[in-house]
């Protein structure tokens, strides 16, 4: 997992290394904990990195698309495949890939991607990451070398309320992408972007364990309906 000299390519630089922690923070394989002499240490998530939830990431996947149908799996697959992400940048994502699929003049709403989501919060099969606490407990003091994340086990599958009114995107033709109106446009919305989401700071993840749940029970169902019945 540590980055070490390679014979091929030479040592790694400091910030390729932390970028590849960030990395592997970000999918949940290493976590952190601050020490009391005030230094950070990490740890390798082994069970994670080298156990099941990898090689099952296509069955969670197939599981929400079973049950949440089309949109349900694509929400499933960003959220493996980010690790973490707002419901915002989700939503939008998710209505963008499944507008790709539809024919043209047709196009994926906002607001059924995220009812969909709501779905699989009130289900638990995703729920919030901890949380950088909102106010420090010493505002004068200088900030820790790494924030201390708070889990609030009432708010974990608690969906903020957001308004997010809008359809998915279509990506462009190369030819369109040259064509100065585009441009023009590119950068509106670039400009609309550097404004902080209404969920900013509010991140997702698949609950793997709900999912492991969820085969539990259906083993359980497939194995007494072989004994009597459905």
């Amino acid at each position: 997992m540590w980055a070490s000299p390679s014979h091929h390519h030479g040592p790694l630089c400091p910030v390729q290394v932390k970028k590849a922690l960030c990395v592997l923070i970000q999918h949940n394989l290493v976590s952190y904990q601050l020490q009391k002499r005030g230094f950070v240490e990490y740890e390798a998530r082994c069970t994670r990195a080298l156990g099941q939830p990898l090689l099952r990431y296509p069955r969670y996947i197939y599981t929400a698309k079973t049950l949440y149908s089309d949109t349900g799996e694509l929400i499933v697959e960003e959220l493996l495949l980010n690790g973490k992400m707002t419901m915002s940048a989700l939503v939008r994502k998710v209505a963008d890939r499944l507008t790709e699929t539809m024919e043209d003049g047709k196009t994926m709403d906002y607001g059924d991607v995220s009812s969909t989501f709501v779905r699989l919060a009130d289900t638990h099969f995703v729920q919030r990451c901890p949380q950088v606490p909102e106010s420090p407990e010493n505002p004068s003091a200088p900030p820790p070398p790494a924030p201390a994340l708070l889990v609030n086990e009432k708010d974990m599958y608690v969906v903020p309320r957001l308004n997010l009114v809008g359809k998915g995107k279509r990506r462009r033709s190369c030819d369109e992408d040259e064509s100065g109106d585009h441009k023009a446009k590119k950068q509106k919305r670039d400009g609309e972007s550097s404004e902080p989401p209404p969920d900013d700071g509010i991140y997702w993840q698949v609950n793997i364990d709900r999912f492991h749940q969820h085969f539990r029970d259906q083993g359980i169902v497939s194995a007494v309906a072989n004994r009597m019945d459905q």
